[in-house]
């Protein structure tokens, strides 16, 4: 079996590199498919055909 590198995670800078798909469920609820920056939900989307960007977008509560 060949082995595959898909993630890449830099010790010295923090940074993380995903060399193939990242894949999300759907937003069911804070704790379901959704991405964080700091404290605050970044990226989700709740609802029927929504996609929110940005700190605290959208209707998530």
């Amino acid at each position: 079996m060949q082995k595959i590198t898909i993630l890449l995670l830099s010790q010295s800078t923090g940074q993380v590199n995903i060399l193939r798909s990242l894949k999300l469920e759907n937003t069911a609820n804070s704790n379901t498919g959704v991405m964080y920056k700091g404290i605050d939900w970044f990226l989700h989307n709740y609802g029927t055909n929504n996609i929110f960007l940005g700190a605290i977008s959208g209707n998530l509560l």
